[in-house]
């Protein structure tokens, strides 16, 4: 089993009604009482947590019931139940060898349902992604910082997606990508790097970094990438630390996920 650990700020569930408002019911599917109860925990879920992983988001519902994350019923509910009553939208984007992320945010319906029992819905990482950073046209990217994020929240860590930020260098606008910190204080402000952007020129990337935080924090996709990444960092004589998403993918699903940072210079 996944053991993505880290709760929601472990917050106070609300009641759930076994059907839906008057003012909603009509333009909903029939729902048996059960599942509609279960439709509400996904709806607060996507409207408090800012959380967008199926993966994650399963995990809070089946610590909740008691159930296994990887249970057919949690499947249903985000991959069938929210978005065939048009409650949500879903997505699933290829990242990982033979696999993909699975997607999920609430569709404006779903937003009127939610405020409808009192839950007002906040910017989701994926829709800030959409609207701050053309996450519906760089997909791979998108997919990189929401695998991130629940990286980094499966090690105790608070993330940020996009946060308003910048420094510039020259030519060079450095927008970090995310910022994390934990309750020890460690912090960092992140960039996430596609393979398919090495070789440009991102001297004032990194050096832009060096103004925010004194180093440079850097993500990629697999060790590989990641060994490139250090080596053009380290020739220009510049602090930082470095991981990649298969390393901590392969460690959350062992059960223990262990650091956020597989090497530092």
């Amino acid at each position: 089993m996944t053991k993505y650990q880290k709760s929601p700020g472990e917050k106070q569930w609300p009641a759930f009604s076994d059907r839906p408002l008057p003012e909603i019911a009509d333009r909903l599917p029939p729902i048996r009482a059960d599942v509609w109860r279960r439709v509400q925990a996904g709806l607060w879920l996507l409207a408090t947590t800012r959380m967008n992983l199926v993966g994650e988001l399963s995990f809070e519902v089946a610590k909740k019931e008691g159930l296994d994350p990887r249970s057919s019923s949690l499947r249903e509910l985000f991959y069938s139940y929210l978005p065939e009553a048009g409650l949500a939208i879903g997505e699933k984007i290829n990242l990982f060898t033979g696999t993909g992320l699975s997607l999920v945010r609430l569709s404006k319906f779903g937003e009127q349902v939610c405020r409808a029992y009192g839950w007002e819905p906040k910017e989701s990482e994926w829709a800030r992604l959409i609207r701050l950073h053309d996450g519906d046209n760089q997909k791979e990217h998108t997919a990189m910082v929401l695998a991130y994020t629940r990286e980094a929240r499966a090690r105790g860590f608070r993330a940020v997606v996009h946060p308003n930020v910048s420094e510039k260098v020259g030519a060079a606008k450095v927008q970090p990508d995310v910022y994390v910190v934990n309750r020890k204080h460690s912090r960092f402000y992140v960039e996430i790097e596609r393979s398919g952007h090495f070789g440009r020129d991102r001297e004032g990337k990194w050096r832009g970094m060096l103004l925010l935080q004194k180093m440079d924090a850097v993500v990629a996709q697999k060790q590989e990438s990641r060994a490139t990444l250090v080596k053009e960092i380290k020739a220009l004589g510049l602090p930082g630390c470095a991981t990649d998403l298969t390393s901590l993918r392969r460690r959350s699903l062992s059960g223990d996920p262990g650091r956020l940072w597989d090497e530092r210079w």
